[in-house]
């Protein structure tokens, strides 16, 4: 049966996807033997149904599912309305033959819900037929979590409570019958977190994390916004947050660093990351080391990468570390991309700045202006007046910091020169 209802709603699923939600005929031709289905469902469950109308609610229950299978591979719409007439029909009669059919209670509740114009209520209540019959059915289940979830007014203001509450019951129900289910987790995580539920939050993002890669996010995204989705990546960031807000840097540090191994390229996970390791013991900064190397690999042109790497080797006292993977990387975007190139000059100088290695830091900040061609003995173009100030700042503090007036000075009089005698950098300093 679990079989038969998943085939039924990839069905359904993949007719929507296909062409949208389709428009049936007035709800008094689809729905003429509604009466007889509720009346059917509220039929006492002592009586006995016979092996005959068993099976022959059993072939009806085949036969609507056909109906819905045929209007997945229609070229056009012309056809579904009578489509999901005839599947609605089917259904409705496998429910009078077998009153204790879950599953086509289950498929009645899925056409309500997806089919329009949709019916929440008539949804509803099969939804609620289907799981009285079977309290594990799982599409029951689903459904009352997806209409539940839609009157919850989740990231729409305030949440209604009362639907909110039924929401996360429901869930709670999906992921206990489907404990991979990365759908239900993700809402879970979602309620629970604008709830203030925090622990529940992140043991929600965790078992995310584990769950499988679902076919689509369509209902997830158009509850939560069109850039979400529910792969293990995107939980392993919302966990990484809500662990910084904790002030659990250690298990934060642990989890996006797995992130950006696995996508080094998402710049949010290396956004996060880089917060979480300020407030890092050394312990945990040796750990992230690996990952951070492997994502380097992986992407050796991201700038970002290469220098939070680079800091990091540095915090651990490994200086000569840091100083390789920042000029490997500075000799290899030379050629292709000298302002990262130069950016990353100036991180090097940085990291010398900062164990009060003046001499050094100054060279490789004045090697940054090279590698960008900006030279002292000429006016600065527009698109360099940024980055040249930034670097003379860095100069000018340097000399300050080692107690070198004179070379203060001769700074401050070749800013003059550089950036024009209108500019008022100089007599900031």
């Amino acid at each position: 049966m679990k079989n038969l209802r998943f085939i039924l709603i990839t069905g359904v699923l993949f007719l929507f996807s296909t062409f949208g939600f389709a428009q049936e005929p007035n709800s008094g031709e689809i729905s003429k033997n509604t009466s007889e289905v509720k009346a059917a469902g509220e039929t006492s469950q002592t009586n006995e149904i016979s092996r005959e109308r068993r099976e022959e609610a059993f072939a009806k229950l085949l036969e609507g599912q056909r109906y819905i299978w045929r209007m997945s591979h229609l070229r056009g719409t012309s056809n579904i309305p009578t489509g999901f007439r005839l599947a609605k029909e089917s259904l409705e009669k496998a429910v009078q033959l077998n009153p204790r059919l879950s599953e086509g209670f289950t498929a009645l509740a899925e056409l309500s819900y997806f089919v329009r114009p949709r019916d929440l209520e008539e949804a509803e209540k099969n939804a609620k037929i289907s799981i009285g019959i079977n309290s594990d059915n799982f599409g029951g289940h689903q459904i009352l979590a997806y209409i539940y979830t839609e009157k919850s007014r989740i990231n729409r203001g305030v949440l209604n409570a009362e639907f909110t509450q039924k929401a996360v019951e429901e869930w709670e129900n999906v992921v206990r019958l489907d404990p991979r289910n990365a759908e239900g987790h993700a809402f879970l995580s979602a309620f629970y977190g604008q709830t203030g539920k925090t622990e529940k939050q992140i043991q929600a993002l965790k078992n995310w994390i584990s769950s499988a890669r679902p076919l689509g996010a369509r209902f997830y995204q158009r509850m939560l916004g069109a850039n979400e989705n529910l792969t293990p990546e995107s939980a392993m960031i919302k966990l990484g947050a809500v662990l910084i807000e904790e002030d659990r840097s250690g298990e934060a540090v642990e989890i996006l660093s797995r992130a950006v191994a696995d996508s080094p390229d998402n710049q949010e996970a290396i956004d996060l990351l880089s917060k979480a390791l300020q407030s890092a013991d050394d312990k945990t900064i040796e750990k992230a080391i690996g990952a951070l190397q492997q994502a380097v690999f992986a992407n050796p042109d991201n700038e970002s990468l290469i220098s939070m790497l680079a800091q990091v080797q540095a915090r651990t006292g490994d200086i000569d570390s840091a100083a390789k993977t920042l000029r490997d990387s500075i000799q290899r975007l030379n050629e292709t991309d000298s302002t990262a190139a130069a950016n990353l000059q100036i991180v090097l100088g940085d990291i010398y700045q900062e164990v009060r290695r003046f001499e050094e830091a100054a060279a490789n900040y004045k090697t940054a202006l090279a590698i960008r061609g900006i030279a002292a003995n000429s006016l600065i173009k527009d698109e360099d007046r940024d980055f040249a100030m930034r670097v003379y700042e860095k100069l000018i503090q340097t000399y300050k910091n080692a107690k070198r007036p004179e070379d203060v000075r001769d700074v401050i009089n070749k800013a003059r020169i550089l950036f024009g005698d209108n500019n008022l950098f100089a007599e900031k300093i």
